[in-house]
């Protein structure tokens, strides 16, 4: 298991709009992501994980029914994850913290 401290840093224009926004990964011991932000969508989680190489690949790997949130099959990849969710990936288990 691995566990990941994720955060998140946005940059925005005059607007307040967001420009940018990406995560920063810390990968420790088990599977735990700890976010910064109040939530995570499921494709930016799978790509913060390293389960995949690009959101084309987590809309294929989601729609596959290969991803379980909370212990259901997720088939929609704009699934806000938030703190206490857990994702579970071929088996393998991430716990959103």
């Amino acid at each position: 298991m691995q566990k990941i401290s994720l955060s998140l840093t946005e940059k925005r224009d005059k607007n307040n709009c967001v420009l940018r926004a990406a995560y920063n990964v810390l990968l420790e011991g088990d599977s735990q992501m700890k976010i910064d932000s109040d939530y995570i969508k499921l494709d930016s989680f799978l790509k913060a994980v390293n389960a995949v190489g690009s959101g084309g690949e987590a809309k294929l790997l989601i729609a596959d029914g290969q991803v379980r949130v909370n212990g259901g099959v997720e088939l929609r990849r704009g699934r806000k994850l938030y703190p206490g969710d857990l994702v579970t990936i071929n088996r393998e288990e991430f716990f959103v913290e």
